[in-house]
């Protein structure tokens, strides 16, 4: 793991948990990192340590290319199984590995790597592996695009009822509806 002593405001991003669930602000490391730190764009993490439900599970690390630090797998694929799948299962399974995590705290846990990587699954052939993943892809951008929508309506009836109960904008109420 880097220190805040390894820490430099240049080089290459460390990438840390907060990074895999979304964070752009990095710390970063100037030394000549060992190749086996090195992390590219593409490549399958998996947070082992942290909040249950928040922290731990897998990520396709999106960039940029940085450097490895702690509480962090990199999964590398057996070649009969695709990256993208193999990130599907591990988020299914991951509430699992969450009950087998350990911890000073009850919320706060550290899993060891036996219990991530022995955990028996199907396989099925490439061509199923790409028809799940497309299938749980297209699920994903749905779901994106819904989050999207709903955040636009949140944000829509916070200004009406703003200009509503500010005075900003009068309603009228009409007589007859009044006398039902």
């Amino acid at each position: 793991g880097f220190r805040p002593r390894d820490w430099s405001s240049e080089g290459l991003p460390i990438i840390r948990i907060q990074n895999l669930n979304g964070s752009e602000d990095f710390n970063y490391f100037a030394g000549t990192p060992d190749p086996e730190w090195i992390v590219e764009p593409g490549e399958l993490l998996f947070a082992w340590a942290g909040s249950r439900g928040a922290s731990f599970g897998p990520c396709i690390w999106p960039g940029p290319r940085g450097v490895l630090n702690q509480h962090i797998h990199r999964i590398k694929p057996l070649p009969m199984v695709r990256t993208r799948f193999l990130f599907f299962l591990l988020q299914v399974i991951t509430q699992e590995v969450e009950k087998k995590a350990h911890g000073f705290k009850d919320t706060l846990g550290h899993l060891r790597k036996a219990e991530l990587t022995n955990w028996p699954v199907a396989l099925p052939t490439f061509v199923e592996q790409d028809v799940i993943v497309a299938s749980l892809d297209s699920v994903e951008e749905r779901l994106r695009v819904e989050t999207y929508h709903l955040e636009c309506l949140r944000e829509t009836k916070s200004s009406v009822m703003s200009a509503l109960l500010t005075g900003e904008v009068r309603v009228r109420v009409d007589a007859e509806v009044c006398r039902e």
